[in-house]
């Protein structure tokens, strides 16, 4: 605790100076002063917890010299020493809100006892402070701990003009991927937009598991001396025209906060910022509806692929679009497929460009048009066959970004990746193609093993279908493929391992069984062997 002492007798003054210490070493006397005038300047720099103080002083008495200090709202706790018991003196100090009043000579026992009351008090107005702090009550909100009440709603009313069951609105501000790089500044100009106006009371929040920054928008009023406008806001019922109604309806007026945001706030941050923004619009019946109406944000994120990304999005807005259903092109999906099978790349490249325009040619449901462009690229990925077998976790990975994509530049950046996937394994096949022609031999060996793989086949098996011996086929096989028999065979085995745990909810023996393995474990084994990775956390990894 913080000390200041304004005394004019030095011998009491340095002697409660040394006595203040000897009580409670935490204690800090940040300084002494001799007279009113002294008192007053030290006590305007140091601000400290507690003032102990003569009434009767030179150039300025204890009294007056409180009476100017709490005029300017300096609330420091005040313990007052005086000669004279007069009750006007008593009267005048309960006044200025002071808390200890102690005559002289000073009772060493009651020094002790009227310093711990008044630590005790600043210690306990403290954790208020901390508990009512508008940091507490909107965290409190949005982690669903915030308990209330009458007397929480009183408080929270006195000190800041509003409770949490007043009416309010939120601005949500998506900043995507560049969040961690964009929001310090983000932050700073929406406290701006906040301090820039008198139309409204705003609290700025960092929601960094979402990469939103959220802005709850409340109307605060003024609370009456006597307590009866904050009893009428509380008891008001929605539809008298009282003052809870008054700010319930101000959201929706003109001039309101939702057209400033439209017309100003969007527009300015898009162009402050960079980059790809949207800004989401939500009212609320009451501020504890806050955790509630976070949860629909995903939901509502994803009518950035309808709205220009300067728009702001709210429910007026969607509500007002016509949505027309997106039938499935199939007939785009099967040229596609074709042009994948003929390794054709400009035809596939046309195949997207007609896909595009089908897609944004009318307003559609977003949730129709991300599963319309993840079967279009399922089916692109599926038509490769062997030819992308080893991309399949990248092209899973691909298509999640496309589930949860919120903008058409990010589903844009997403198709531009997995289109690169696809021309990789289109290249690499036609590399394996101009290799050079194999023997007969080898071809119907490999004819054999794509068509027995699964059925535990072995070299000698297979050699002996083509009548020569097993050493002869193996040599044979891997020097016109490149790769040893065993290794083919096992290449065949592990993407149809892959494309079970892909597709199914299989067991590991039942997928074994049907890979062409006697044992899971082994299989379990030659998988991470290929892939780094158990059968088990490949599965995990693609869902």
């Amino acid at each position: 605790m913080r000390i200041v002492i304004v005394e004019d007798e030095a011998l009491i003054r340095e002697g409660l100076s040394k006595t203040v210490g000897k009580i409670n070493p935490e204690y800090e006397v940040v300084g002494t002063a001799a007279d009113g005038e002294a008192g007053y300047d030290l006590i305007r720099r140091s601000v400290p917890d507690l003032v102990i103080m003569d009434i009767r002083m030179p150039k300025m008495d204890g009294l007056d010299m409180m009476e100017k200090l709490r005029g300017e709202q300096v609330k420091c706790k005040v313990i007052v020493l005086s000669a004279y018991s007069d009750f006007n003196y008593a009267q005048q100090a309960i006044r200025l809100g002071i808390v200890g009043y102690l005559l002289k000579p000073i009772n060493l026992t009651e020094l002790k006892n009227a310093l711990e009351q008044v630590e005790e008090t600043c210690r306990n107005e403290a954790q208020k402070e901390r508990i009512f702090s508008r940091d507490s009550i909107f965290w409190g909100i949005m982690n669903g701990k915030l308990g209330t009440g009458t007397e929480f709603d009183d408080i929270v009313w006195e000190k800041y003009g509003f409770t949490v069951n007043d009416a309010a609105s939120m601005f949500i501000l998506w900043l995507g991927k560049e969040y961690e790089s964009r929001k310090r500044q983000a932050c700073q100009l929406l406290e701006d937009v906040s301090a820039h106006t008198m139309q409204f009371e705003s609290y700025v929040m960092e929601l960094d598991d979402k990469n939103v920054i959220l802005m709850i928008i409340y109307h605060r009023q003024a609370p009456a001396s006597d307590g009866s406008l904050r009893e009428q806001y509380r008891t008001a019922s929605v539809s008298d025209g009282s003052p809870r109604e008054q700010c319930r309806k101000a959201s929706a007026s003109d001039g309101s906060p939702w057209e400033y945001f439209h017309r100003s706030v969007v527009p300015m941050l898009a162009d402050r910022l960079g980059g790809s923004i949207l800004g989401i619009w939500k009212d609320m019946e009451k501020m504890l509806d806050i955790r509630e109406t976070i949860s629909e944000l995903e939901k509502d994120l994803q009518w950035g692929l309808v709205f220009d990304e300067r728009t702001m999005i709210c429910r007026m807005k969607i509500e007002s679009i016509n949505v027309l259903p997106l039938r499935y092109p199939l007939g785009i999906e099967d040229d596609a497929g074709l042009a994948v099978r003929c390794k054709d790349v400009n035809k596939l490249i046309e195949c997207y460009k007609r896909l595009y325009i089908y897609c944004m040619d009318s307003p559609h449901e977003p949730d129709e048009l991300k599963k319309c462009l993840i079967r279009f690229n399922w089916a692109v990925i599926q038509a490769g066959g062997q030819m992308f077998s080893e991309s399949i976790p990248e092209f899973q990975h691909i298509l999640h970004n496309i589930s949860v994509a919120v903008t058409w530049a990010e589903i844009k950046e997403s198709m531009e990746i997995l289109f690169s996937v696809v021309k990789r394994g289109l290249a690499d096949a036609d590399e394996q193609a101009a290799d050079g022609e194999v023997s007969e031999m080898v071809r119907k060996a490999q004819k054999l093993i794509e068509k027995y793989y699964d059925q535990g086949v072995t070299l000698e098996e297979i050699a002996g279908k083509l009548f020569v011996s097993g050493e002869y086929l193996s040599a044979q096989f891997r020097k016109e493929t490149g790769v040893t028999f065993t290794g083919t065979v096992r290449r065949y085995r592990i993407a149809k391992v892959k494309k079970l745990l892909l597709e199914t909810q299989l067991k590991l023996s039942q997928i074994a069984d049907l890979a062409g393995y006697s044992d899971p474990k082994y299989m379990s084994r030659v998988f991470k062997e290929e892939t780094g990775m158990l059968p088990s956390e490949y599965r995990k990894s693609v869902h």
